[in-house]
Order: structure tokens, then sequence, then C-alpha cells
């Protein structure tokens, strides 16, 4: 967890760290009031009173490299990660796949700080990777902003998704900005209660679509089957340059401005 001191002899001044302080023990020195609270103890002489906070601190990301092509990532839970020396807010992905033609199953990436699962592989010119990018009965949900990312040539060879959830994400649970000609199929899968915050983590306005799809050249086709879109801050599905095919989906609750639309298509 995270640990942080009281230090008496600046009165009430606090730091925090992810680690005690080295050769923190049990001794028994801190004994002056607390100027909060009397009843406890907060330093003393040469001494300074440390607690853990119960917060978890977030790890950086797990990124599968371009010369590791056709993985296969099954059974694997990701918790808290994302996070970023940076200052501001991360936009790191706990998950960042940047090999093509892999194959995700049974994976949860959840608590990020950033985003969830990120999909950016770059093809070489005229090398098509051999097989589609697939992602099934997995979860990206409980992230800082986006749950699930496709960019650049993620689905140049399509990507398909089954049984796939993103829900309670700060912005998008997808959100899909392809530079090359795309092809993706969503099948019985869930994109619910996303669009919580805005990119600085106050409470959003009509800006963060369940679904949003940003296409470089047009013609690149998303397709959605069997799936619930339903319960965004903002519309349900938000396409520019993109041809979006949808069939036998939910689009219940979407957007609470009067303004949003289940599906949203401009060129």
């Amino acid at each position: 967890g995270i640990y942080s001191s009281y230090d008496w002899s600046v009165s009430t001044y606090c730091l925090c760290g992810a680690t005690p302080p080295a050769g923190s023990d049990l001794g028994y020195g801190c004994y002056r009031p607390c100027p909060g609270n009397t009843s406890q103890a907060c330093g003393g002489s040469s001494y300074v009173s440390v607690y853990t906070t119960g917060a978890t601190p977030h790890w950086s990301q797990v990124v599968i490299m371009p010369r590791s092509p056709n993985s296969i990532i099954e059974h694997t839970v990701l918790t808290f990660g994302g996070g970023s020396s940076l200052p501001g807010v991360s936009t790191l992905a706990a998950l960042d796949v940047r090999s093509f033609s892999t194959e995700l199953r049974f994976v949860n990436v959840t608590q990020s700080a950033g985003h969830g699962l990120l999909l950016r592989p770059a093809v070489a010119a005229g090398s098509p990777p051999a097989r589609p990018m697939t992602v099934e009965d997995s979860d990206v949900s409980d992230n800082s902003r986006n749950g699930l990312m496709l960019a650049s040539d993620a689905c140049v060879s399509s990507c398909t998704l089954l049984r796939t959830q993103a829900r309670d994400n700060g912005l998008s649970g997808l959100y899909a900005d392809v530079s090359s000609f795309s092809t993706a199929l969503f099948d019985t899968c869930a994109f619910r209660r996303n669009g919580i915050l805005s990119g600085d983590g106050t409470p959003a306005a009509s800006i963060n679509s369940a679904v949003r799809l940003v296409c470089g050249l047009q013609n690149s086709t998303f397709s959605f089957r069997s799936s619930s879109i339903s319960e965004s801050l903002s519309h349900g599905i938000d396409a520019s340059g993109c041809t979006v095919d949808v069939q036998d989906c939910d689009f219940g609750g979407n957007g609470d401005h009067g303004s949003e639309y289940a599906v949203r298509v401009s060129v």
C-alpha cells in the first residue's frame, strides 16, 4: 500500500510514498498528541508516525512488442496498471499490444489509471498479417480512461471480439482511431455505463460515447451483432468516416442531455 508519515518536528506536515521509510519499526517514541485528534499519538522526539493508507499504487504497463507476432494471451488478470511517472492524467494502457495477429482469451484488465487494453500493431507495407486480431471472453472495465482502444493497423486484417465487455470506464468503452482500411466484428459484446468522466477527471459533458470510431479511410467497416451499447453519458455509437453495421443490439439509456443519438455517423 501507500505509506504516509506525520513529522512532529514540522508540526502538521505529512509525507506520502510507496514504501515505508528505511529503519521503520514498532518503536515507542511516538507520544505527542496529534493536533487534529489529541487521543492519538503523532510522532515524538526524533520519531515520525507511519501509517498504511490502504491505497494501491498503479504500476506501469505490460507491452507485447512487434517482434512477438501471433502471440496468445489467456487467463490473465491485470489490475491497477496504467500508472505514469509524468504529471497529469495517465495516457498509458495497462496492456499495450503492438504485435499483429495476437489472440486474447479470458483477459481481464481493470482499475487502470489510464486506458485498459490498447491494440496498436503496425504492419509493414506488403506484409499483411496471417490472421486477424481476436479478443474473446474478456473484460476491460472500471478503467480511468478508455476501456478498449484500437489504433493504427489493429484491424487491417480484421478484428473479431466475442463475448467481451467494457463497462464503467471513464471515457469510452471502445475507442477506435484507425489509419488503414479496417474491418471489425463485435459479437455478443457489452459496452455499458461508459463516459462517466472527462479527460481531466471531472464529470463529463456530452463528449464520451459508449463506442467512438474514427476512420482515416472511408469504407472501413465496424459491425455489431447482438450487443448491448447502453447507458453511456453520451451517444451509443459516434462514428466519423466509418461504415457502421448494426444488427440486434440494445441502445437503451444513452445520453442525458437531450441531444444524443443511438448511432451518429458523420463523414
